[in-house]
């Protein structure tokens, strides 16, 4: 996958969700709704943490932030990689870094799963195919589970996309308001 991101110019759609993907079957139209919207409402966000003059935030942050960072090959491999969670305009607080620690994915049958690792692990959510672009996490308190603010946990579903060579987010637009973004990287090895 290294360097593949250059070596073919494609065009991203419009819209996240793929045509009838099989995953949409098993999301409620809400969710379909609240990811469909994800680019107004992350560039929304962003809008208003650059007007309440927190932007050195958004910049800090890199390709992180940056809504057309996504790159070919979405889909996370199984492995053990470091995570954060960081919130903008959620419950009232502009910016809120979450907790940080390590996400592990793994494939159970053939269903390609996330869980949180703190002192126990905490299955998340199920990953899905999308299209070249991304892929789409459906699941339940991930935002919670990692220090999230003003979530309970309630259905989620948010955009993975790789940013990087070896860099994953996952953009949860949030109901009531803010979007939170899941930092997935895969740790450095020791040389």
């Amino acid at each position: 996958i290294d360097g593949m991101a250059n070596m073919v110019a494609v065009t991203r759609p419009s819209s996240p969700l793929a045509a009838n993907a099989p995953w949409q079957d098993g999301a409620a139209p809400a969710l379909l709704t609240r990811i469909d919207g994800w680019q107004a409402q992350f560039d929304g966000d962003k809008a208003a943490l650059l007007a309440g003059g927190d932007g050195i935030q958004i910049a800090k942050q890199g390709r992180l932030f940056d809504t057309d960072a996504a790159m070919l090959y979405g889909m996370i491999p199984p492995g053990l990689y470091d995570c954060r969670l960081i919130q903008i305009n959620a419950a009232g607080a502009p910016w809120h870094e979450g907790s940080s620690g390590k996400c592990r994915v793994f494939i159970t049958g053939e269903t390609r799963r996330i869980s949180f690792i703190t002192t126990q692990e905490t299955p998340l959510g199920d990953l899905h195919e999308n299209d070249g672009f991304s892929s789409v996490y459906l699941g339940h308190g991930m935002v919670a589970a990692m220090g999230g603010l003003g979530t309970g946990d309630g259905a989620e579903i948010g955009l993975v996309q790789r940013i990087a060579d070896t860099r994953w987010r996952i953009v949860l637009p949030i109901d009531g308001g803010g979007s939170a973004v899941v930092d997935i990287t895969r740790p450095r090895r020791a040389e």
